[in-house]
């Protein structure tokens, strides 16, 4: 009976591929036309109304391909738009346990409560999202939430019925790319298709059976990897021959639970399909062995939801009336080495295909069309081997059924075997095989349970993320291996835990006792963490910041970590490379420092700053040639060197700048309204205000409002702007020389001023800082004032010395032949209608 029904399906799928090759063949002398897809530029309809935080939460980790794509069109949105992006990885692509899930649902929910206001969340695949919706009341309440990347396409339409959320699907153009295959292979009766058991590949088993639909004389043979013993999906795979389409959907783990990154999936598929192509529907394999297919696109799906949460956080816009998206268009790549291996027909291809190892131009990819007759007797031909294969695939299978019945012991005792495994690797860390951010918590609550003294160690590598981008991923890895290796090795010398935090985070537990300052533990750990790290050809002098946090009776877990916390922090501002013991003051700061940034943010939005402005007299007659304006905060006496570093590090410098050159503009121009003659105004530029990349053109727009002429405005920088942002930096000066506004360069002779910058920086004034007028300007050392002056002045630049208070100072520079003198003994900082008294001078 079964051998009869497989004969009358052959006989179906001949006819079907018979008429198939009539109707290829005629469409093959069809040029199809394709329009490209319009494109759209983004423009905020609305003021920016400062600066929001989104949380993007991906499902897998960095290193997977798809989530840069997508987070590389995000940012093309965020960044313009003044929104920061906060990126937290659940990562199971590797750990998909309910232990992993817990850690991370633990580590959200602190930084939620503890760190800056989350505005809206993206959602990154399908973990993540179902993650996101089972805690949406505990973590996201009334939180926007935008999806990205979910294969599965009805449980995404579904939650998008909430009002607050809202997204697009991933399309995986599985019809296209059989179309396509089937084009490539009219002679195929058969698609088979690989995926696994994960939430991904649930969704990519949807759209699988969907896309089914469109080719009903085709037997689809479904492989799940997690399901089938990989014994026997290996047989499977090598046996594929002429009359299936293969298609990779993914694959994330096996029935054994190995797990697969996206090299090893594409070694191992590769490996064992070897009769014919490999189509795909994703990034994959394309150039290492896969044909390809229609691939999704990532970067565009990534630019339609930032503009989507920027329309919600900046110009209001309600999110249920964005609608759920479910697809974007996608584009054709092919391998041409596999391509030609399997000698396919390059006039069956679409015309806007991108072949990858392509060594011709794309126009000579095309083969010359076979004759119509030759197809057809060939197809003939190939669809009775075809016939007879699926009858002897029939009883094959038949035959696999009844051995995987006694294959089900044998993989119950490897699942036993697997379970002790699995235990092991979710108590450590992946990458350095120490005991990872879970272990370290049961062990410090154990010891806090059990009142056990300790002292926690906190360490953070210094600048890590420079490694990874100068050195390549591969060294960071390293480094952080080694760093693993250093802290396992002090565990051998006294009675310590350690484990990987997080990131480049380490956590070190002395246990039984407390660390002090001149303790030979602590001189040990100092000297085994700050030996040079040899990778390769390169000697890396890597270094990291320590916060040291006591455990006493009465203190908490979530205590005891934080004030450690609060400790490496404070070793990273005291210049990193340090080991900062923590006290209670340093909580003080940062509550100080939290008050303050509060105040800022409040301010900025109300634009209420005030600007003094301090003389600037010419030596030699001693009249005002001109002002430095100074910024601050109106109504409150915070003093400038306390909010100004805050609102660097907070982001809230540039909005500050803005509002004082705005403020500076405005004020001289109704100064010159007044019939008041014109004097030049000196305005700070701080190192924080380099990302606000519209500055130049902002002052520029402001000035030609106003009409002031830019020769009356100067701009002050100090020698780390260019010391830490070469690049930036130079093209802030071009630009600020391009509209006619002057550089001066501020407190010189701090940090590593060197005149050697004053023979290539753009700067037409020299500030001098009032440091070097204390110490160097008395008796015996005045030379050393002196040959600075003479310098300057060989260069063909002013000179200004700050911090003038005594006449006898005065008197000694104009000596020296000083350009300006600004301080104390002439004026302090003055209000707007103090200088207007100062024009009639």
């Amino acid at each position: 009976m079964k051998r009869s029904i497989v004969n009358v399906i052959n006989i179906i799928f001949t006819l079907i591929a018979g008429i198939g090759f009539i109707i290829g063949i005629s469409f093959l002398t069809i040029l199809f036309i394709r329009n490209a897809p319009e494109s759209t530029q983004y423009v905020s309809s609305k003021k920016l109304l400062g600066e929001k935080n989104v949380l993007y939460i991906g499902s897998y980790d960095a290193g997977y391909s798809v989530v840069n794509w997508q987070l590389e069109g995000i940012n093309e949105i965020f960044i313009p738009n003044k929104v920061t992006l906060s990126i937290d990885y659940m990562d199971m692509r590797y750990f998909d346990t309910p232990e992993n899930e817990n850690n991370f649902y633990n580590s959200i929910s602190y930084k939620l409560k503890t760190g800056k206001k989350i505005d809206a969340i993206i959602i990154g695949d399908d973990p993540a999202l179902s993650f996101a919706i089972k805690y949406r009341n505990e973590l996201f309440d009334n939180i926007p939430l935008f999806f990205m990347g979910i294969n599965d396409v009805f449980y995404a339409r579904e939650v998008a019925k909430d009002p607050l959320i809202t997204g697009v699907a991933e399309k995986f153009y599985i019809v296209d790319t059989l179309n396509t295959a089937f084009e490539l292979n009219p002679k195929a009766t058969k698609i088979a298709a690989l995926y696994d058991g994960t939430l991904t590949g649930i969704g990519l088993k949807q759209q699988l059976l969907l896309a089914k639909n469109a080719f009903p004389e085709k037997k689809l043979i479904e492989l799940n990897a997690s399901s089938i013993p990989l014994e026997e999906l290996k047989r499977n795979l090598s046996e594929f021959g002429d009359d299936t389409v293969f298609i990779y959907l993914n694959l994330n783990e096996d029935s054994e639970g190995n797990i697969y990154n996206l090299a090893k999936a594409t070694d191992f598929v590769t490996k064992y399909v070897k009769n014919i192509p490999i189509f795909t529907v994703g990034p994959v394999g394309i150039g290492n062995g896969f044909l390809g297919g229609k691939i999704y696109n990532y970067k565009e799906s990534g630019i339609f939801i930032a503009k989507q949460v920027v329309d919600v956080l900046k110009n209001g816009k309600d999110v249920s009336s964005i609608s759920f998206k479910d697809s974007f268009d996608g584009n054709y790549f092919f391998d041409w080495n596999v391509f030609n291996k399997f000698g396919l027909d390059k006039n069956k291809i679409p015309e806007d295909v991108s072949f990858l190892n392509s060594p011709t131009k794309y126009w000579e990819l095309y083969f010359e069309v076979l004759k119509p007759f030759i197809i057809i007797s060939i197809s003939i031909l190939l669809l009775l081997l075809v016939a007879f294969y699926n009858f002897i695939m029939v009883r094959k299978n038949e035959i696999l059924l009844s051995i995987r019945n006694s294959e089900i012991d044998e993989k119950n005792k490897t699942l036993h075997d697997n379970e002790a495994k699995f235990r092991y690797m979710s108590e450590r860390d992946y990458l350095t095989s120490i005991p990872n951010r879970m272990s370290a918590i049961v062990q410090i609550k154990s010891n806090v349970k059990k009142n056990i003294p300790m002292s926690i160690l906190l360490l953070d590598i210094d600048n890590f993320k420079n490694i990874n981008d100068y050195y390549t991923h591969s060294c960071g890895d390293f480094v952080l291996q080694d760093f693993s290796r250093r802290l396992e090795l002090i565990t051998s010398k006294m009675d310590a835990f350690v484990a990987r935090y997080g990131g480049d985070e380490f956590l070190l537990i002395y246990q039984g006792k407390y660390l002090s300052e001149d303790s030979e533990d602590l001189a040990t750990i100092k000297y085994i963490m700050n030996q040079p790290i040899f990778y390769e050809n390169l000697k890396l002098d890597v270094t990291a910041s320590c916060g040291i946090a006591h455990f006493t009776p009465g203190l908490t877990f979530d205590e005891i970590v934080s004030n450690a916390d609060i400790a490496m922090y404070e070793a990273k501002r005291l210049g990193k490379n340090r080991r900062v013991f923590y006290d209670s003051e340093m909580k003080s700061r940062i509550i100080e420092k939290n008050r303050i940034s509060e105040i800022l943010e409040e301010k900025c939005k109300n634009k209420e700053f005030t600007v003094l402005y301090q003389p600037q007299v010419d030596c030699l007659t001693g009249k005002i040639r001109s002002y430095e304006a100074l910024v601050r905060i109106e109504n409150l006496t915070i003093s400038p060197a306390k909010f100004i570093p805050i609102a660097e590090e907070g982001g809230f410098i540039t909005k500050v700048g803005r509002i004082v050159t705005e403020k500076v503009i405005m004020q001289m121009a109704q100064w010159r309204d007044k019939g008041l003659p014109m004097k030049k105004i000196a305005i700070n530029y701080s190192n924080g205000q380099l990302v606000d990349s519209e500055y130049v053109k902002y002052l520029k727009a402001l000035l030609d409002k106003y009409q002031i002429p830019p020769e009356f405005v100067e701009v002050e920088i100090t020698e780390s702007l260019f010391l830490d942002n070469d690049i930036l930096s130079k093209r802030l000066f071009n630009s600020l020389n391009e509209i006619g506004v002057r550089l001066a360069l501020d407190d010189f002779g701090t940090g590593y001023s060197s005149l050697s910058y004053l023979t290539y920086l753009p700067v037409k004034k020299v500030k001098i800082d009032k440091s070097l007028v204390d110490n160097y300007l008395i008796e015996g050392k005045d030379s050393f004032i002196k040959n600075i002056v003479r310098l300057v002045h060989d260069l063909g630049l002013e000179l200004t010395v700050e911090g003038v208070e005594q006449k006898w100072q005065y008197d000694k520079l104009k000596k020296l032949h000083c350009d300006f003198i600004q301080g104390y003994y002439f004026s302090k900082p003055i209000t707007a209608s103090e200088v207007e008294k100062n024009y009639l001078s």
